[in-house]
């Protein structure tokens, strides 16, 4: 099933249960301008920036009976396993905005310089504008540019269709038209965030229309490989249940299923995203 934790959270893989110390450095320092004659260049040094993370246990049982497997006509229960599955993933993508929003409050704030609110931060030009400027001026610990852009638009389901538009449409004004619609006699300006230009994708939040706190409000995330706002972390890196089935014990007729995962997802880098409120 389509899902979107996998697009916006950096992937990781520890191999125990023990707190793990997630450590971010960031290489400081510059090129220079050699003599003639060459000369030792000047030293990088790390700058280093640290998190805790720690994975839990999660699973799910399913208990069928002898009436229950015989009576069922339909094979509802056939698909037993596949719908333990199915849970699985809805499991990941709740517990992933979770993660995004008990901890956005501290993630995007004034102070980081990554949130937009009021009228300003209403979707649309304006409001992309500012948001990507916002990202474009992130620095980093050394207080230098950390050079990175926006690749994913996270929008509540309610705005899917207007953020797809808006990406992907020409407009005049700053209003979405259809790509050969004229206006006053003016031709239609293509508009600067076409996907296949820019790399910026539409995430609609896996149909919660509440994924980002509200119906309104919006976010950009730079690719998570490279600057990761959450981190998802998983037992020997399996992001997949593993599902059991045995037989009841002897003295009741029918079949158990049992589906277990290991992981945990954790907020990591304020720079890698932006919030707007909307309206």
């Amino acid at each position: 099933m389509p899902t979107v934790w996998q697009r916006i959270c950096k992937k990781a893989s520890v191999s125990n249960f023990l707190k793990h110390t997630v450590h971010r450095a960031k290489l400081t320092g510059r090129y220079e301008r050699l003599n003639r004659i060459g000369g030792e260049p000047p030293h990088a040094t790390y700058l280093e920036d640290s998190t805790e993370a720690k994975i839990d246990s999660w699973g799910m049982m399913l208990a069928l009976s002898y009436q229950d497997i015989v009576n069922d006509e339909v094979g509802i229960f056939t698909s037993a396993a596949a719908e333990l599955g199915r849970e699985a993933a809805r499991t990941l993508e709740r517990e992933c905005f979770a993660a995004l929003l008990t901890d956005g409050t501290q993630l995007f704030t004034a102070k980081h310089e990554n949130l937009l609110t009021g009228t300003t931060s209403t979707f649309g030009f304006p409001a992309l504008d500012k948001a990507f400027t916002l990202m474009r001026q992130q620095k980093g610990m050394d207080n230098e540019l950390i050079m990175v852009r926006p690749s994913f638009l996270l929008v509540p389901s309610t705005m899917e269709i207007t953020a797809r538009r808006l990406l992907t449409m020409g407009t005049v004004d700053g209003q979405p038209l259809g790509a050969s619609t004229l206006y006053q006699g003016f031709p239609i300006v293509e508009s600067a965030y076409l996907t296949k230009d820019n790399g910026l994708y539409v995430n609609e939040g896996s149909n919660r229309k509440d994924v980002p706190g509200n119906n309104d409000g919006w976010y950009l995330f730079a690719d998570p490989n490279v600057m990761p706002v959450i981190v998802a972390t998983f037992l020997y890196g399996k992001s997949s249940p593993t599902i059991q089935r045995a037989n009841m014990r002897f003295s009741l007729d029918g079949i158990q299923y049992k589906a277990t995962m290991h992981f945990e997802f954790n907020t990591s880098e304020f720079r890698g995203g932006v919030y707007a409120k909307g309206t």
